[in-house]
C-alpha cells in the first residue's frame, strides 16, 4: 500500500515547492501496457511489476519530480532503467561512488541493456565515445563529475528523458551519508528541458530528510512514494559484549574444512585498527577474508572489491566506507562488530544483506563503553552546530534504544522512519528477542519485561534530585544524593530529599537514569572540566513532566529495572500489566489436520535425491560459467534462477522463458550450458523436463503456502521435498530448532500437512497430550502446565508447540470465555502421567487409509 506525505512545513519549503501539497500518483490503478511488460520480460527476466513500480515509472512519463523510497532489493533501478527503454531515450543516474556506478553498469550491460559511466577515470577521448552513441540508454555520473562538466550535459540534453539520482539521502544534512556535492545538484537541471523530471531515490529516509532533498533539489511539487520498509528475510539479533571469542562462535565448518561463516559475509567495524585486528584473527582461523578501508591503496581496496564480489573470499571485514558500492544479491549476514552510530546508518548497512530475498542474519555485537565513546566524541566535536549535534545524540539514543531493547527490535528500527508501523506479537524469524519471547517455557519472564510498568514514582525522585544539581555534576553524583551517601556535601545533606531513594540499588538507579536519558528526559553535555566527564541536566521533556501534574511515566522494564529476578509463580501478573487470558480447546473438533504420510499426492513427488544433485551441479555450472567470463556469480543467474532451473528442467533455450529473472541475453549468453546439463542429467535420474513450477506440490498446498512468507515458503519446500527434520532445517537456515519449530506452528495453523515422522512426532504423542489438556482445563495458553504434567522426557517444547498448533487447528479455541471456562473439564490431579504403554515398545504405527473429500480436509 502506499503512504503518501501528508504534512510539509509550508514556511521553509514553500518557495521550492508552491503552496499545494504533494500530489498522489496519477493512475495508481492502471494496468501496464504490453509494451512495458514485454519489456520487463525481456530485460528483467520478470513477469509483473512489484507494487508502485509502474506507479513510479507512470508519474516520471508524466514529467513529475519524485522521492521514490523503496528498500534495498525491492527494485528501484527498475524504475528509471526501464524507464529509457521504454522511451526510447536517455537517463542520467547520478550515483555516489564510481565502483557502485561499475557494478550497476555491469548488471544492465548483463541484461541487454545499453549502459556506461563517465567518471574522473574516464579520459576524454573515452567520454565522447559514448556519449556519441545513439543506443545509450543509460549514463552513470557521480555528482562531481556532473557539476564540473557542463559541455558533456549540453552535448546530450536533447536525447535525456529522466535525471534519477540515487541514493538521494547524501542530499540531506540531516542524513547519515551527507555528501556536499549532492546539494549543488539543482544547478544540472539547467541544462535539461524543463519537462526533464527528477526522479530522486533511496531506501532511507525519515521525514525530515525528505522535506530536505525536496527543498535541496528544488522539486516541484514532488509526488513522494513510500514503500514499507520491512525486509522480512533479514533476522535482527545483539550480542554484547564485543569480542572476538563471539565473533568466532558463529564460525562454521564445512567437508572441506574450511571455516565461514555460511555465506558471503560483510562484517562492519569503526574504525581501521580494529579492522585490521579482526582481519588477522579471522585469518589465523583459516577464513577465507579480506579487508577494506581508507588506509589502503585504491588498488587493494579494488582488489578486495573485487575478490569479495566474485566469491573468491568468503567474508570482508570493513569499515563503514565499504557497501554503499557493493551490488551482490547474495550477502548472507552482515555483522556490526561494535556499536553503530545511529539508526540510519544501520539500517542502511543492514540492507546490503539478502538482497536475493533469502533468508539472511544481521547482528550487533556492542559494549556500553563504545557507546559512551560515540557519545563523547559528538559532544567535543567543536565544528558541528549545536542543534545539528544535538540530532546526532538524538539518533545515538535510538541506536541504544534498539540495543538494550526488550521487545521487537524490527518494530524499534522500522517505526524510526515510519510512525505508523504497527507494533505486532512476535513472530519467529523475527529477531532474537521474538524467539525469546516465543519461547514459552520462559513466557512469565518474558512477558514481564515486554509490558511497560509505570516508573512515575522512582523517576521523580531521579528527576528531582537532577534538578537540585542544577546541571552542575554527572549522573554519579545524582545517586550518591538519592542513596544518602555519606560523601555528598553537607549542605546537600540538609536537604529532604537526601536519601529518597535507598530503598533501591545504586545498579537500579544507573539503569533509570540511562532509559530516562534514552527516552529524551534528561541530557548529557560535556564538562569543561574535563574531557572525559558528562554533566547531566534535564531536558525541555523532563522538566515538562517534572513540574506538570501528572506523576505517570510508563518504561519497558530490563532486567537492571527488575533486579534479574525470575518469575517462579507462572500465575503472577506484572504491575500494571494485561493478565494473561485462556485460551480454551473447544469441546468438538472441527475439522482434520492431516500429515502428509496421509496425502496420496504428496506420494508423487519428484525423487528429492535427484533434485538436490541437479541443483548442485546447475550451481557448478554458474560457477565454471562465472569464472569463464571473469564476473560475479549473481550476474550469470541467482540462487532463485537455479532453483527454478532445477524444479522446471527446460529441455530447450525456448523454454528457459519460464524461468525468474532469465533475461534474453542471459539466455542468449548462458541459457545453452544449463539446458545441455538438465539434458544430460535428467535422463539418466529418470526425471522429467520441461515442467511448471506447481508440478512439484499439489495446487491446495500450493494455494495455502500464498499465506505465507518467503522465509516459511522456503522452510515448508526444503521439508517438504526431502523430509528435513527440525535439526536439519536449522542447520540449512542456521538458526535455532526453535525458529524453525515456530515457522512449522505457522504451517499447521495454516492447515498444511507436514512429515510427522521426520519433525520426531507420532500420533501418540498427539492423544497423550490431548488427554492432558483435557485435564487440566483445555488451556492451551502456555506450554509448562502441560509440560509438567507428562512424564519425563515424553517430548520437548519444540515439538509441544507443533502439537498444540495441530490441536487449535483441529478444534478451534475460544479465548477468555466464561462459558468456555465452563464446560472445560478441570481436573484437581497435577501429578505427572504414568508413562503410556506404547512409548515402552516404541512401534512404527502404520496409517489406515480413509476415504477423503479433499487432499487437506
Amino acid at each position: 500500500m502506499q503512504v503518501m506525505e501528508e504534512k510539509q512545513d509550508r514556511n521553509s519549503l514553500q518557495s521550492r515547492l508552491g503552496a499545494a501539497k504533494p500530489i498522489l500518483p496519477a493512475n495508481t490503478d492502471s494496468v501496464p501496457p504490453a509494451n512495458a511488460l514485454r519489456l520487463l520480460k525481456k530485460f528483467f527476466g520478470h513477469n509483473s511489476f512489484r507494487p508502485l513500480q509502474w506507479v513510479v515509472i507512470q508519474n516520471a512519463l508524466n514529467g513529475k519530480d519524485q522521492i521514490v523510497v523503496l528498500s534495498t532489493g525491492y527494485g528501484k533501478s527498475v524504475c528509471y532503467q526501464l524507464l529509457s527503454l521504454y522511451t526510447g531515450k536517455l537517463t542520467i543516474v547520478i550515483s555516489p561512488l564510481i565502483s557502485l556506478m561499475n557494478d550497476q553498469v555491469e548488471n544492465a550491460r548483463s541484461n541487454g541493456i545499453q549502459a556506461a559511466c563517465v567518471s574522473s577515470e574516464t579520459n576524454l577521448n573515452e567520454q565522447q565515445s559514448i556519449v556519441a552513441s545513439d543506443n545509450l540508454r543509460l549514463l552513470y555520473i557521480t555528482p562531481e563529475f556532473a557539476l564540473h562538466n557542463d559541455s558533456l550535459l549540453k552535448h546530450i540534453r536533447k536525447n535525456v528523458n529522466l535525471l534519477a539520482i540515487d541514493e538521494a539521502h547524501c542530499v540531506s544534512e540531516w542524513g547519515h551519508e551527507f555528501r556536499p556535492s549532492y546539494r549543488q545538484l539543482a544547478k544540472i537541471r539547467d541544462f535539461f528541458d524543463k519537462n526533464v523530471p527528477v526522479m530522486a531515490l533511496t531506501a532511507t529516509a525519515t521525514q525530515q530528510v525528505r522535506k530536505d532533498i525536496a527543498s535541496s533539489l528544488e522539486l516541484h511539487q514532488p509526488v513522494i512514494t513510500l514503500a514499507p520498509l520491512d525486509r522480512p528475510n533479514l533476522y535482527l539479533s545483539v550480542r554484547t559484549p564485543t569480542s572476538f571469542k563471539g565473533l568466532l562462535h558463529l564460525l562454521s565448518e564445512d567437508e572441506k574444512n574450511e571455516k565461514h561463516f555460511n555465506g558471503s559475509t560483510i562484517i562492519y567495524c569503526s574504525t581501521r585498527i580494529v579492522v585490521d585486528e579482526v582481519y588477522e584473527c579471522l585469518s589465523k582461523e583459516g577464513v577465507k577474508c579480506t579487508r577494506y578501508h581508507a588506509g589502503m591503496s585504491m588498488v587493494a581496496r579494488r582488489k578486495a572489491h573485487e575478490c569479495f564480489l566474485k566469491d573468491r573470499i568468503t567474508t570482508i571485514i570493513a569499515t563503514v566506507a565499504f557497501g554503499m558500492g557493493i551490488d551482490k544479491p547474495d550477502v548472507r549476514n552482515v555483522i556490526h562488530y561494535g556499536a553503530p552510530k545511529n539508526m540510519e546508518s544501520y539500517y542502511q548497512e543492514i540492507g546490503r544483506a539478502g538482497r536475493d530475498g533469502c533468508p539472511s542474519k544481521c547482528i550487533v555485537f556492542y559494549k556500553d563503553q563504545e557507546l559512551t565513546k560515540h557519545r563523547y566524541c559528538i559532544m567535543r566535536e567543536q565544528n558541528l552546530k549545536e542543534e545539528y549535534k544535538k540530532h546526532l545524540l538524538e539518533m545515538l539514543a535510538l541506536m541504544e534504544q534498539f540495543l538494550h531493547a526488550t521487545s521487537c527490535r524490527r518494530f524499534l528500527l522500522l517505526s524510526h522512519f515510519d510512525e505508523c508501523v504497527k507494533k505486532d506479537e512476535a513472530n519467529a524469524g523475527c529477531c532474537d528477542i521474538c524467539d525469546k519471547l516465543i519461547d514459552f517455557d520462559n513466557r512469565a519472564v518474558d512477558r514481564s519485561l515486554t509490558n511497560s510498568r509505570n516508573y512515575g514514582d522512582e523517576a521523580l525522585i531521579l528527576l528531582r534530585a537532577t534538578a537540585i544539581f542544577e546541571g552542575r555534576t554527572g549522573l554519579g553524583k545524582v545517586i550518591d544524593f538519592v542513596k544518602g551517601k555519606a560523601n555528598v556535601i553537607q549542605s546537600r545533606q540538609k536537604n529532604k530529599y537526601y536519601g529518597s531513594g535507598k530503598h533501591k540499588t545504586e545498579a537500579f538507579w544507573k539503569e533509570l537514569g540511562r532509559i530516562l536519558r534514552m527516552n529524551g528526559y534528561i541530557t548529557e553535555t560535556k564538562s569543561s572540566f574535563s574531557n572525559f566527564a558528562h554533566l547531566i541536566s534535564l531536558s525541555d521533556k523532563g522538566q515538562n513532566w517534572l513540574y506538570g501534574k501528572n506523576r505517570e511515566l510508563y518504561l519497558e522494564p530490563t532486567p537492571l529495572l527488575i533486579g534479574r529476578i525470575r518469575v517462579i509463580n507462572e500465575h503472577y501478573i506484572p504491575r500494571n500489566s494485561e493478565p494473561f487470558h485462556p485460551k480454551i480447546l473447544n469441546l468438538k473438533k472441527q475439522r482434520a489436520w492431516k500429515d502428509c504420510s496421509c496425502c496420496d499426492e504428496l506420494m508423487h513427488l519428484m525423487d528429492i535425491t535427484a533434485f538436490e544433485q541437479l541443483e548442485k551441479i546447475l550451481l557448478e555450472t554458474r560457477t565454471n560459467l562465472a569464472i569463464e567470463h571473469n564476473c560475479s556469480a549473481h550476474i550469470i543467474a541467482s540462487n532463485k534462477c537455479i532453483r527454478q532451473l532445477a524444479m522446471i528442467r527446460p529441455s530447450c533455450i525456448q523454454n528457459l522463458c519460464k524461468i525468474e529473472e532469465m533475461t534474453e541475453e542471459r539466455q542468449r549468453k548462458f541459457g545453452q550450458k544449463f539446458v545441455d546439463t538438465v539434458i544430460k542429467f535428467c535422463p539418466a535420474h529418470n526425471l522429467s523436463v520441461d515442467c511448471t513450477t506447481n508440478s512439484t506440490l499439489p495446487k491446495e498446498i500450493e494455494k495455502r503456502m500464498d499465506a505465507l512468507n518467503e522465509i516459511c515458503t522456503d522452510v515448508y519446500r526444503n521439508h517438504i521435498r526431502a523430509k528435513l527434520s527440525l535439526a536439519d532445517l536449522a542447520e540449512l537456515f542456521a538458526v535455532s530448532e526453535g525458529t524453525i519449530a515456530s515457522y512449522f506452528v505457522n504451517l499447521v495453523k495454516n492447515g498444511l500437512p507436514i512429515y510427522l515422522d521426520a519433525v520426531g512426532i507420532k500420533r501418540q504423542h498427539i492423544d497423550t497430550i490431548y488427554d492432558t489438556i483435557r485435564e487440566h482445563g483445555s488451556d492451551i495458553l502456555r506450554l509448562k502446565p502441560i509440560m509438567e504434567a507428562l512424564p519425563e522426557d515424553f517430548i520437548d517444547y519444540n515439538r509441544l508447540k507443533i502439537i498444540f498448533a495441530i490441536l487449535e487447528y483441529e478444534y478451534g479455541v475460544v479465548e477468555s470465555s466464561e462459558e468456555a471456562l465452563s464446560t472445560a473439564a478441570p481436573t484437581e490431579n497435577t501429578n505427572k502421567r504414568n508413562i503410556p504403554e506404547w512409548m515402552k515398545t516404541w512401534h512404527s504405527m502404520q496409517n489406515k487409509k480413509k476415504k477423503k473429500s479433499s487432499l487437506l480436509n
